[in-house]
């Protein structure tokens, strides 16, 4: 089964019950932005509607986190990217807690203290973050370590690979 925002209610359904069968939790669904993710005003109605369908589709199968690569923040919070961003995941988070679903955006284009300044302008309860310690390591050369003290707060969910 394909598993997609476009999925019947009776789809989300049976797929719920199927995972419950094998004994699954869906921790987290991924979305992906084409192009330049939420960095651009004109492109972001159309990406937060469709962000919100996922989180709808998270809700549906009982998974309580919609994770993304949702674009670099840039370090000046005074850059249209950063205001970009942020009011699309002020939509997106708010959208995501009514709903008992945490956005989380995950780490790593940026290093982590960027992130977290992000988050705490940014302000909703909705948003967090998916960490991801290789990518703090191989894409900004960051301290995973010292991202997970810095981003404790915000943490929901995790993944790890082999960075090396």
């Amino acid at each position: 089964t394909e598993i997609n925002p476009s999925m019947s209610p009776a789809a989300r359904a049976d797929f719920r019950v199927f995972c419950r069968s094998l004994g699954l939790d869906i921790t987290a669904i991924f979305t992906a932005y084409v192009g330049h993710g939420l960095e651009t005003d004109s492109e972001n109605p159309e990406k937060v509607r469709f962000t919100k369908t996922v989180v709808d589709l998270a809700a549906d199968l009982g998974c309580p986190v919609v994770a993304s690569h949702f674009g670099i923040i840039p370090n000046d919070p005074r850059a249209d990217a950063w205001r970009a961003m942020r009011d699309a995941c002020r939509q997106i988070g708010r959208y995501a807690q009514a709903k008992g679903i945490t956005y989380c955006i995950e780490t790593g284009p940026e290093p982590a203290s960027v992130l977290k300044r992000f988050l705490e302008d940014t302000a909703v309860p909705g948003i967090g973050v998916n960490f991801d310690p290789a990518n703090l390591a191989m894409v900004v050369r960051d301290d995973p370590a010292r991202g997970v003290y810095l981003l404790k707060d915000y943490i929901r969910h995790t993944h790890a690979k082999d960075g090396i």
